[in-house]
């Protein structure tokens, strides 16, 4: 992504390094560095790199608007209600590209 757009930028460093300010944590933490899920104990990570940038975004925003709630420990509602449009869309832009 030599000359990617600053959207793809901002969800490359979101899901590379999160963003500690906001209490985001990095999505490669949870879903592997290529964005193809983990196994880590009982818990199973989905893969999430490649997946339809409409899929990913519409997951983002239903764990934000708590639609979806099966996540361990809410996680990803917390996660998703500190991320603003801008950086669901970079988000799922970048992920579909993985």
């Amino acid at each position: 992504r030599g000359n990617a757009p600053v959207s793809s930028l901002l969800g490359k460093r979101l899901f590379e390094a999160g963003d500690a300010a906001r209490q985001i944590p990095a999505c490669a933490g949870c879903h592997g560095a290529d964005g193809k899920g983990l196994l880590a104990g009982k818990l199973a990570y989905p893969a999430i790199g490649g997946q339809h940038r409409y899929y990913l975004r519409g997951q983002l925003q239903d764990w934000k608007a708590g639609i979806r709630s099966n996540s361990p420990d809410g996680i990803m509602n917390s996660i998703a209600r500190a991320l603003g449009d801008a950086d669901i869309e970079a988000l799922a832009d970048y992920l579909s590209g993985l």
